[in-house]
């Protein structure tokens, strides 16, 4: 592991070795006693952890982002040794193995057709909270997609984000890291004719051999021409040449490939890439049959499946998804208010795995839970939870305009995806103080203040000098942990610590975060 010490002994405050450990759950922190009990007792004289660094790192793994990424500001060694890829793949794995799942829920309020302003919402997946509305997100990116953005996958904790107007973005919701993806490689050709070009079904997944995420999307080039049978209408819509094109992260480009015989169609409600293939509906160029396409992630290939049922003359609605690493499919049945929904698997052939039946009052299946629970739409557009097992239609009290909500689970994943992050300091729970520097009563500077007048406003103000002021105002108001200083304080239970700015080997720096000004109780009589 690197940032180990000669020794293999960690130099951490032993105080922040226990503040760590209060984030562990009880069959964790089971496992440590039993196991490693001996090496956990007591205090050192010195207050430092005789704790192998080993397990430091073993019981870190076990943590959620929002805590690793508090505790990257201990020491460089920790920062560096969390953006490894074994400690990386490990933090993920864990967490993918106790199915420790996060839920986000895009949605919409408000109806203005395709320009509807869509916002995420991250929802509480702790026992008891009901999955309440935890933190809502807005991403810049995001709200200027200029009609209703699709969401394809989560792939080990990542999401892509797309339009039909060439805007294309992933987005890692763990670490709050995204990154807009470069123009389309496809462009409309220099000549008259060429209306536009449309940007259609998208898919996204990863390649396991080469370590990469990938992009695909198929994209419409549009021309016009006259009107043979009315050439006197001028110029109409006359053809179309369809494209492929594929993007990679790891050589930040597109590139054009084959394409196949099927056309994509159809937006995925669920997550619809599953080991290494993504899937869409698909329709052929020549014979309008229906079928399942494919696409590899490796050989970048596609490929055609049959449908689980054969088409018929009447409505015919699927949605495919990831059913327990296996493709999946799931077919609601009924009409009106209450539907029922059967699940098809694919291994080796189609197999109608079960049937939800009679589920009153609901519009659309959304998602599947941890227990087989199902997420759906009600009629009244809210977001409600069913239980197959004990039929109970529970309503979370989530309201959104008629079909903008989409679900997404992931697991956390602290991969890269070589972006920019968005809400750094959103993401350790600091403050946005705004210091205005005019003010009606003059303070924060021993000199005399500077006096100027607001001529639209007609007033007379002060100007700071000192903005800190109000940051002090929060202080003595009892505000001062979401500062810098109380969240050191709140971490590691003192304002002075020490930074192994060298590594562990070397002298510590001692840094102090120590207030300098003191709050004051007042008492009224």
């Amino acid at each position: 592991m690197k940032g180990l010490s000669k020794t293999g002994r960690s130099d951490v405050p032993e105080v922040l070795v226990f503040e760590i450990l209060r984030r562990l759950p009880v069959k964790s922190l089971t496992r440590f006693r039993q196991g490693k009990g001996r090496k956990m007792q007591g205090l050192s004289k010195t207050r430092r952890s005789d704790v192998p660094e080993v397990l430091v790192f073993e019981i870190l793994h076990r943590l959620p982002v929002k805590s690793l990424t508090r505790f990257r500001c201990v020491c460089k060694p920790w920062s560096s040794s969390f953006q490894t890829p074994l400690f990386i793949t490990k933090h993920h794995n864990h967490h993918l193995r106790h199915n420790n799942l996060n839920l986000l829920l895009k949605r919409s309020l408000v109806n203005r057709g395709p320009y509807d302003t869509y916002f995420f919402s991250q929802l509480s997946t702790d026992k008891g909270h009901n999955f309440s509305v935890k933190q809502t997100v807005h991403l810049p990116f995001f709200e200027d997609f200029l009609s209703r953005p699709q969401v394809h996958g989560p792939c080990n904790g990542i999401l892509c984000l797309s339009d039909f107007d060439d805007k294309v973005a992933l987005w890692n919701p763990s670490t709050r890291e995204f990154k807009i993806l470069p123009q389309s490689s496809i462009q409309c050709p220099p000549s008259a004719s060429c209306i536009s070009s449309g940007f259609g079904c998208s898919g996204f997944g990863y390649d396991s051999q080469s370590d990469d995420y990938k992009v695909v999307r198929f994209v419409t080039i549009y021309f016009e021409g006259y009107d043979e049978h009315d050439p006197g209408q001028g110029y109409v819509e006359f053809d179309r040449n369809e494209k492929v094109e594929l993007y990679s992260l790891r050589s930040d480009s597109w590139k054009e490939i084959s394409l196949p015989e099927v056309s994509a169609y159809g937006a995925s409600m669920f997550n619809n890439y599953v080991n290494g293939f993504y899937y869409w509906l698909g329709r052929g160029y020549y014979d309008y049959e229906k079928y399942l396409l494919s696409f590899d992630m490796v050989n970048e290939k596609f490929s055609t499946l049959s449908l689980p049922l054969p088409m018929t003359s009447g409505r015919y609605y699927l949605d495919l998804l990831d059913f327990n690493g296996l493709l999946g499919a799931l077919l609601p049945q009924g009409e009106g208010t209450e539907k029922s929904f059967d699940i098809w698997v694919m291994n080796g052939s189609w197999t109608k795995q079960f049937t939800i039946d009679s589920v009153p009052g609901v519009e659309r299946a959304l998602g599947f839970w941890k227990n087989g629970e199902l997420f759906l739409e009600s009629s009244d557009h809210e977001l409600v939870l069913f239980d197959p097992s004990t039929r109970e239609l529970k309503n979370l009290g989530i309201h959104a305009y008629m079909g903008t909500m989409h679900i997404s689970a992931y697991v956390e994943n602290l991969v890269p995806i070589n972006g920019r992050s968005e809400s750094f300091l959103d993401n350790l729970d600091f403050l946005k103080v705004k210091t205005p520097m005019m003010n009606l009563i003059a303070g924060g500077v021993a000199a005399r203040p500077f006096v100027i007048r607001h001529n639209e406003l007609t007033m007379r103000l002060y100007m700071h000098i000192a903005p800190e002021l109000y940051l002090k105002e929060l202080v003595v108001g009892g505000l001062d942990r979401k500062m810098l200083s109380g969240v050191v304080k709140e971490l590691t239970g003192v304002y002075k610590i020490k930074y192994h700015a060298n590594g562990l080997d070397n002298d510590p720096i001692e840094i102090d975060f120590t207030p300098p000004f003191r709050r004051r109780r007042k008492w009224l009589i």
